[in-house]
């Protein structure tokens, strides 16, 4: 069997493919980056993941906490839903340059 395509596999780090290092910031730098943006006070800790952009092919960590749960009840419904309000900031995983800091809404929003 052969291939027609091979699959891309771009956002595999090259590190991954020689013996060298990860040059990556660890999760515990992401958090404290995060920590020096003036967050607001949130409801839980600060969690991090780390994501790929395939445009720019880059990774970035996303920081986030969440900063409310609202419990709406909507005309209709008869259980209520959640609107969480969270706070992410996205830094550069290589650089540890801050890209954003934002905060959002998740859920249906009334």
């Amino acid at each position: 069997m052969q291939l027609d395509n091979f699959p891309d596999l771009e956002f595999i780090p090259k590190t991954y493919w020689s013996a060298k290092s990860c040059d990556f910031i660890n999760k515990e730098m992401a958090i404290s980056l995060t920590k020096q943006q003036n967050l607001k006070n949130g409801i839980d800790s600060l969690k991090a993941s780390i994501s790929y952009n395939s445009e720019e092919k880059k990774y970035f960590w996303h920081v986030t906490q969440t900063l409310e749960i609202i419990q709406n009840v909507h005309s209709g419904r008869t259980t209520p839903y959640e609107t969480r309000v969270e706070e992410c900031v996205i830094i550069d995983a290589i650089s540890g340059k801050i890209i954003s800091h934002e905060t959002y809404k998740i859920g249906i929003i009334p």
